[in-house]
């Protein structure tokens, strides 16, 4: 797997502005599911609602700034890349701390999707973390 998240730096390297493009997207799909998820025929996770809701509000957040970045930095991507490294951390954390505090009303659905996504974030960050190094080593 690390061999696997390795190639992937090393292609994002070459243009690291486009790590932006692959966060905004991941962070888009993560929407788009809940959305699926909240509406009345949609994915039946077992999350409430009221938890459900304000993800959404964060990935939308989320894609907003990813792909604003994407289209509108030129370079100095640095404090960019560690704002949505920290805000994915944050945001894994805290889906971890839901799934927990309602994993008994999660149906097997809810609990793949989420230790799912959980992991792509954890392999996301790995490679934003990866890109700012690289950056960084090229900027010295």
């Amino acid at each position: 797997m690390i061999v696997l998240l390795n190639k992937i730096v090393k292609t994002i390297a070459l243009k690291p502005k486009s790590i932006f493009l692959t966060d905004g997207f991941g962070a888009l799909l993560t929407a788009v599911f809940l959305i699926a998820a909240l509406s009345s025929s949609g994915l039946h996770f077992g999350m409430p609602s009221e938890i459900l809701t304000p993800l959404l509000i964060t990935a939308s957040i989320f894609a907003v700034y990813s792909f604003s970045c994407f289209l509108f930095l030129k370079n100095k991507f640095q404090p960019f890349l560690k704002l949505i490294i920290s805000a994915n951390l944050i945001y894994s954390i805290l889906t971890l701390g839901f799934v927990a505090f309602y994993f008994d009303k999660l149906t097997v659905l809810g609990i793949f999707y989420f230790f799912g996504e959980i992991l792509v974030l954890y392999g996301l960050v790995y490679i934003e973390f990866k890109i700012l190094e690289s950056i960084k080593t090229r900027n010295n």
